[in-house]
């Protein structure tokens, strides 16, 4: 083969080179693997429980320190085991549909303020209990609504013998 029949054909090969390459340009990539989603953020909630300047009331009149809790729970039907008794906050314990469980002595006219993390693949609710001096005389634990994502603010007054939330959050 002669050294002028490759130049002869070098310009149909550099024809069919440039064909291929821009037919390769041409081709639509693959998708790149779809992005993860971004993990939701936590829902939180922010729980204050305020013991009113006439909260427990004892025997004399006299306002007495209330022991309160908030109890997290998975949802459902699940109640506090004492709660026949107006001892809300007795014998709770983490585990068996109990997420989160916290207790605090409030006297009169003090508060507690705890954020609480809700899960955030599930449903959760809430349980304000106190317990009070006579126990069984008043309210004493309410099931509250959780925010359904993000974050919500509860206020709940324990006032006399009862647990007392807005209308608005109790479900």
């Amino acid at each position: 083969m002669s050294t002028l029949h490759l130049y002869r054909h070098a310009p149909i090969s550099l024809l069919l080179m440039a064909v291929v390459v821009l037919a390769g340009c041409s081709f639509k990539r693959a998708p790149a693997a779809a992005a993860k989603p971004m993990p939701e953020e936590p829902r939180r909630v922010a729980v204050t429980v305020v013991a009113s300047a006439n909260a427990n009331v004892g025997d004399g009149g006299q306002p007495l320190p209330v022991k309160a809790c908030l109890i997290l729970t998975a949802g459902g039907s699940w109640t506090p085991p004492r709660a026949r008794d107006g001892l809300p906050c007795t014998d709770v314990v983490r585990g068996e549909g109990v997420i989160d469980f916290q207790t605090s002595i409030l006297p009169p006219g003090q508060a507690m303020h705890q954020m609480l993390e809700l899960p955030v693949d599930g449903q959760a609710q809430l349980i304000v209990g106190a317990e009070f001096i006579q126990a069984g005389s008043g309210r004493s634990w309410r099931i509250l609504a959780t925010p359904a994502s993000g974050r919500g603010d509860i206020v709940v007054l324990l006032d006399g013998r009862s647990v007392h939330v807005p209308d608005w959050i109790a479900p």
